[in-house]
């Protein structure tokens, strides 16, 4: 399929870089102590350009072109960036019948966006800028957004001959989707274990193949959830949507913030 190279075009570049950054140490002279950092940075830029426009067509045996739509032109860009940090420390050792493991971390994630769009219409002069377009249909819009979170967290873990578990663990975060003083929540864990297959009187039992594994747990956490939330939930503003008429003046109404 050939187009005519008169009919206007859509073009669309996007520059993406994604970078990645893993370490790791093993703590010389501690033995079961590690460290471990990621590192993840991803940016994009875009730009997109449409000129509108037809190509000269005509009725079968005319020479004349037909009337057609005025140029219209629309430029966009779109640049952004986020970014994750991960650091955590590990500890695992076996004392004898004891075996004991510790983890504790940081993680910190942010974003960054902002896009831009221009264009006009009806254009006289088929010069695809926007300068050459009419003032008089000129339209724009644009928006920008940010967010952040972090947290610590931990977990600790023993157990007895690999019969009797215990284990704990807690979430500290914090988001930027709540308001000041109410961003940040603990969220602790724990569960206790008892591998009952281990026992000595549940030998018969695993020998015959009658029971492979038997092991009874019981566990309670709590999760923070902000899924469904919007940025500024929290700040009440104005509906021009609806409202009370007075004096035969629609007057706005107040929201109430909806977290």
């Amino acid at each position: 399929v050939e187009i005519d190279p008169r009919s206007g075009y859509v073009r669309n570049q996007d520059r993406n870089l994604n970078a990645l950054l893993n370490l790791d140490w093993k703590v010389p002279g501690v033995e079961g102590l590690s460290f471990r950092a990621n590192g993840n940075l991803s940016q994009v830029q875009a730009f997109g350009k449409s000129w509108n426009i037809t190509a000269p067509q005509y009725a079968i045996g005319s020479s004349t072109p037909a009337s057609s739509n005025q140029p219209n032109l629309a430029v966009s860009t779109t640049t952004g960036y986020n970014y994750v940090l991960q650091g955590f420390g590990n500890y695992e050792r076996k004392f004898g019948s004891h075996n004991v493991s510790a983890m504790f971390g940081y993680e910190e994630a942010y974003g960054y966006n902002e896009n831009f769009s221009t264009g006009r219409n009806s254009y006289v002069f088929g010069i695809d800028q926007i300068f050459a377009g009419p003032q008089s249909t000129a339209i724009n819009n644009g928006s920008s957004f940010e967010n952040v979170r972090n947290g610590w967290l931990g977990r600790v873990r023993y157990d007895f001959k690999e019969k009797y578990l215990f284990e704990g663990s807690f979430r500290y975060d914090g988001s930027d989707l709540f308001p000041a003083g109410k961003r940040k929540g603990f969220f602790p864990g724990a569960a206790l274990g008892w591998l009952i297959s281990h026992e000595n009187f549940m030998g018969s039992l695993m020998e015959k193949n009658i029971i492979n594994l038997l092991k009874a747990r019981i566990s309670y956490g709590s999760v923070g959830q902000n899924s469904g939330v919007s940025s500024f939930a929290y700040v009440p503003g104005y509906s021009t949507g609806g409202g009370y008429v007075v004096g035969g003046v629609l007057q706005p109404s107040l929201n109430a913030p909806s977290i």
